[in-house]
């Protein structure tokens, strides 16, 4: 269950910053004005979000004892996600590359939890 609920948490904590992040890059002008703005009213939520990753981390910390393996699968998760969203929402094409790259973090993250 442990194991379950730090997964999960993987999921939407890298979903929201990258999310984020993807939502910026895509959709806000470049003047300062509008780009700060757009950072004043993502704060709160990059602040809940930057709390669910500590929480996560110190989760998969404790169920894992290997510090390491969960930095690098909250790492994973954080390519998966952008690879995923800019699929799904922003209609960006995955390239065969992407692919490939995904699963060789995925390959170094099995590699890194091993003891």
């Amino acid at each position: 269950m442990k194991i379950i609920a730090f997964i999960l948490g993987l999921v939407l904590a890298q979903a929201g910053f990258v999310g984020i992040v993807m939502y910026q890059a895509q959709n806000i002008a470049t003047n300062l004005w509008d780009i700060t703005k757009y950072t004043l009213m993502v704060t709160p939520l990059l602040i809940v979000i930057n709390i669910l990753v500590n929480m996560v981390t110190n989760l998969g910390n404790k169920i894992f004892a290997n510090l390491a393996f969960t930095s690098i699968a909250n790492t994973m998760m954080g390519v998966v996600m952008a690879l995923i969203l800019s699929a799904v929402v922003f209609k960006q094409p995955v390239s065969i590359k992407a692919i490939v790259g995904c699963i060789f973090i995925f390959i170094g993250v099995i590699l890194t939890g091993l003891k």
